[in-house]
């Protein structure tokens, strides 16, 4: 009995602690924690202790992040049962707590929202990377309790939404504007750079509760297409040691702009019958050559066009000149979009003949672009001649070859060359060589020189028969009488009196289709108006009047008809190349006319016709006035007086009433 009292008591002794146990604990309770935290922010873990016995113990806190524990918080409590205990464990996160994490060389992407354990960046030649401290929590042990939080991250990365726009002009000012947060979605006190490495563009500022704006200027010469621009986004702690930081890539277009135009040319100076090579390129702002249409136009001396064509920068284009085209200054003028760009190059001169044998005369051309004058060596078999030659561009000379009768070789040399012409069967008495126009019974012998001789003489008698008729009407009109008078005489007393103008066209001119087309558009303009045109050698004569036009101020209609004659002229001379000579004249006066079965009969009463004439044989090229007309126009037409004691208009008032004059004259004749 007594031993199973003792074995009782033994084993009631040996559970008793155990029994204790069971009732000393305590109660560790931690709010819920963010679940993202960025370095140098503030971490706050709000815990109430509740022991159910009395302990006198160290509270503590540890943070670890993987295989990393860093104690952050350990205080000593000494509390009873069922006490309360409330505790603020804060602590600022800083880099010093993972130094010891390895670093893993990833990829950085703003984007990628990958979990990696990866440390701060301790050593600074590192390439930054984006880091992210995951499955962190709080470690809490308070006497024989031990407690966790829940897992958090620990974050460096700031995210950057940038609002850029994607294309831009060389010289744009680019506004950057971006929303710089930290992972932990709490705004970005801190400092940005952006970066266009492509087109050498820095810039940098400071980043206020988020909000990023940065501005820069593309230069004026950045190379044109895609560049790529790249936000740096940081903060600092007080040490100036970056916590946190971002980057953001964006790409934008630099637009391509027109900006020169250049001709190029393999020669400056250019001999006729060589390549002659130009080309011509536009470039961007960069220098980089644009594909475009281009027009060409190649002028001659003078400026008459040579050549004109659309052709594509950069392609060659090749021109070979003739032998005899004119030499002088070329011009090549390119346009492409706004940009024009001229170049002179120079055709040299170059003195060259031809020759050739047909049967005993020795045929000599100028094929050449300037006039030929040099001696010509001439063998006739064994003898020797020299000749001086002078021809024009073009002109072409004969020689008879003479010697006693036989079979001869014919050559030349000019300087450049001996030349076997071939061989001729000549006759006379010695070798000689005649000048085919120098022997006047050779002439006579040529029938062309006949048929010339005959149409030379016709000719002279037409232009005696004009001459005489010239001077008789020439005496008319200084006897006061009109060279136009159509039959008037037997019934001029049964006209009447009125006041006329007269306008005077003398003009002189090569015969062309081009000259001949200005003067009738010219003269044509004045009949509709009404009035009647005259024809008398090189002089028209337009007659306006009441009876004509159905108007009584007909002095300032002649003026303005006159002018517009003048502005056809002026402009044919400056687009043709065959040039007319001109005068214009306007006078009034009185004159004693009729009309006859529709048909304008009319003589003059003084010197109406003839004093315009006088005017209009000065020839200057534009519209003078008589002291008549002058004084009836002054209020309507500018004039100023010539020192030939005329009035030369210099601006007429109204341009848009002379429209309607003419508009008018010819809706009434209608």
């Amino acid at each position: 009995m007594k031993m199973r009292l003792v074995v009782l008591l033994f084993a009631t002794l040996m559970f008793l602690p155990a029994m204790f146990a069971s009732f000393v604990s305590a109660e560790i309770f931690v709010a819920e924690l963010g679940g993202v935290h960025n370095i140098g922010e503030e971490l706050r873990a709000d815990v109430n202790l509740i022991p159910n016995i009395p302990i006198a113990s160290h509270f503590t806190v540890d943070l670890i992040c993987g295989e990393i524990r860093t104690g952050i918080f350990n205080q000593y409590y000494n509390l009873n049962a069922g006490q309360q205990q409330n505790v603020l464990v804060n602590t600022q996160l800083a880099d010093s707590y993972f130094t010891k994490i390895v670093l893993l060389n990833t990829t950085a992407s703003s984007t990628s929202g990958n979990s990696t354990n990866l440390t701060n960046l301790a050593n600074t030649n590192q390439t930054y990377q984006y880091i992210h401290y995951n499955n962190c929590y709080l470690a809490m042990s308070f006497g024989p309790e031990n407690s966790a939080s829940n897992a958090f991250q620990i974050s460096k990365d700031i995210l950057i939404d940038i609002d850029l726009g994607d294309k831009f002009n060389p010289g744009d000012s680019v506004e950057v504007a971006a929303i710089a947060q930290k992972t932990s979605e709490l705004p970005v006190n801190g400092f940005f750079e952006i970066f266009v490495d492509s087109l050498g563009l820095y810039k940098s500022g400071t980043v206020s509760n988020g909000n990023v704006v940065g501005e820069f200027v593309i230069p004026t010469n950045a190379r044109s297409g895609i560049h790529n621009l790249t936000m740096r986004v940081y903060e600092t702690n007080f040490l100036g040691e970056i916590t946190n930081e971002g980057f953001f890539d964006k790409e934008f277009r630099v637009n391509q702009i027109m900006k020169d135009l250049q001709i190029q040319v393999n020669l400056v100076n250019i001999k006729p019958e060589e390549d002659f090579i130009f080309s011509a390129n536009t470039y961007d702002q960069a220098g980089d050559i644009i594909l475009s249409d281009i027009s060409l136009v190649v002028y001659e001396p003078k400026d008459f066009v040579y050549s004109k064509k659309l052709v594509k920068s950069g392609v060659e284009q090749k021109i070979i000149f003739a032998l005899n085209q004119t030499p002088g200054y070329w011009k090549i003028e390119a346009i492409a979009g706004d940009l024009i760009k001229r170049k002179l190059f120079y055709l040299e001169e170059l003195p060259r003949i031809q020759t050739s044998l047909i049967n005993d005369t020795l045929i000599v051309k100028n094929i050449g672009n300037v006039d030929y004058e040099g001696p010509l060596e001439i063998t006739i078999g064994s003898a020797v001649e020299v000749k001086h030659i002078d021809l024009k561009v073009g002109s072409v000379k004969r020689f008879k070859l003479y010697a006693p009768d036989g079979d001869y070789s014919v050559g030349v040399n000019d300087g450049l060359g001996a030349q076997v012409l071939g061989n001729s069967f000549l006759t006379g008495n010695a070798v000689r060589i005649k000048d085919v126009g120098a022997g006047f019974s050779d002439t006579l012998k040529n029938p062309w020189v006949w048929w010339l001789a005959i149409l030379v003489f016709i000719l002279i008698i037409i232009y005696v028969q004009i001459k005489r008729r010239f001077i008789a009407k020439k005496k008319a009109v200084m006897e006061g009488k009109n060279p136009f008078d159509t039959g008037m005489s037997d019934s001029i007393g049964r006209g009447t009196k009125e006041n006329a103008s007269v306008i005077v066209v003398k003009t002189q001119s090569q015969d062309s289709e081009h000259t001949t087309n200005t003067i009738n558009r010219a003269i044509g303009s004045a009949k509709d108006s009404g009035a009647k045109v005259y024809v008398d050698g090189d002089y028209k004569i337009i007659i306006l009047s009441q009876k004509l036009t159905k108007r009584i101020d007909n002095e300032v209609g002649a003026v303005k008809i006159a002018r517009n004659i003048e502005s056809i002229l002026r402009d044919h001379n400056r687009r043709y190349r065959d040039k007319i000579s001109f005068g214009i004249g306007v006078n009034d006066g009185e004159i004693i006319s009729e009309i006859i079965e529709n048909k304008f009969k009319f003589t003059t009463t003084g010197n109406l016709i003839l004093g315009a004439k006088k005017i209009a044989q000065m020839q200057k090229g534009n519209v003078l006035l008589s002291e008549s007309i002058h004084g009836k126009v002054g209020g309507e037409i500018k004039t100023q007086k010539t020192s030939d004691n005329f009035w030369e208009i210099t601006r007429v008032v109204d341009r848009q009433g002379h429209e309607d004059f003419l508009n008018r004259f010819t809706s009434k004749r209608k």
